[in-house]
């Protein structure tokens, strides 16, 4: 993500929003950049490779 990266746009959406409910949709595996964001106040977060379009009928 372009600045802001993803951490300040959660620090700027809770600061304007307090009571936002945030979910990552991110490629990192790491530890690190997940627990920054939720300790910034995103509720969870998902892997990219984890995420299926549903079949349309």
């Amino acid at each position: 993500m372009p600045a802001p990266n993803g951490v300040e746009a959660i620090i700027g959406i809770r600061t304007e929003f307090p009571n936002a409910r945030i979910i990552v949709l991110t490629t990192y595996t790491g530890d690190v950049q997940v627990l920054r964001a939720l300790e910034m106040g995103a509720r969870a977060h998902i892997l990219k490779g984890n995420v299926h379009a549903a079949a349309r009928g």
